[in-house]
C-alpha cells in the first residue's frame, strides 16, 4: 500500500507509513487466527492438521516476507497421545523478535497461556516477545496451536521459533539482504 502511495508521487510520511503498517499486521493477524479458529478448521483431529499442512513453504507460490507458513514445515503429532503442536508466522515478523534485540533491552520469548486461551478452549496461542522495561511491551511475533497446554509443548513451539529466526537471520545475512 505504502509503494502505491509512492509510485503515485504522494507524499508518505513516517507516521502515515507506521499507521499503515500496524493496520497491514493488524489485518494479517486476525486472518490468521480467524482461519484457524473457524468452525470448519478446528472441528476434527484431522481438519487441524490439514490446515496446519496447508500453510507448509512447500505449498505456498509467491512466498514473501509477508507469507503465512508452517514455521520449520512439520507439526508435533501423536493422535494415540492427544498431542499435537504447530507454528504458524511469517518472516517478518519472526524478524521483529530478533530486531527487538537491538533496543538495549534483553529479550525474552514467551507463549502466552493466560486464562483467555487456556479455560476457554482457544487451542492458538500467540507466541510473544517481552522487554523487561519500565513500561513492558510485547510483540505477537508467532502462534502456536497446541493441543495441550504443557510444558513440552511449549518448549517445542519456542524452540521452533528460535530455530526459525536464526535461520532467517542467517539466509538473511548470507545474501546480503537487510533484515534489520
Amino acid at each position: 500500500m505504502i509503494a502505491q502511495l509512492r509510485r503515485q508521487n504522494l507524499p508518505v510520511t513516517s507516521i502515515q507509513s507506521n499507521q499503515l503498517k500496524r493496520s497491514q499486521i493488524r489485518h494479517r493477524n486476525k486472518s490468521i487466527t480467524n482461519h484457524l479458529e473457524g468452525s470448519t478448521a478446528t472441528e476434527t483431529w484431522g481438519a487441524i492438521v490439514s490446515t496446519l499442512y496447508m500453510y507448509r513453504k512447500s505449498r505456498l507460490h509467491a512466498f514473501n516476507e509477508h507469507t503465512t507458513y508452517l514455521v520449520g514445515d512439520e507439526i508435533l503429532q501423536s493422535a494415540e497421545k492427544e498431542e499435537l503442536c504447530g507454528v504458524i508466522s511469517t518472516e517478518n515478523l519472526l524478524l521483529n523478535g530478533y530486531r527487538q534485540s537491538f533496543y538495549g533491552q534483553p529479550t525474552f520469548f514467551a507463549v502466552d497461556t493466560s486464562y483467555r486461551y487456556t479455560h476457554e478452549k482457544h487451542g492458538l496461542y500467540p507466541i510473544i516477545t517481552v522487554a523487561p522495561t519500565v513500561s513492558p511491551s510485547r510483540h505477537f511475533i508467532a502462534y502456536a496451536f497446541l493441543a495441550k497446554e504443557n510444558k513440552a509443548h511449549q518448549e517445542y513451539a519456542l524452540s521452533v521459533v528460535k530455530a526459525e529466526i536464526e535461520r532467517i537471520v542467517q539466509e538473511k545475512y548470507n545474501q546480503n539482504q537487510p533484515f534489520i
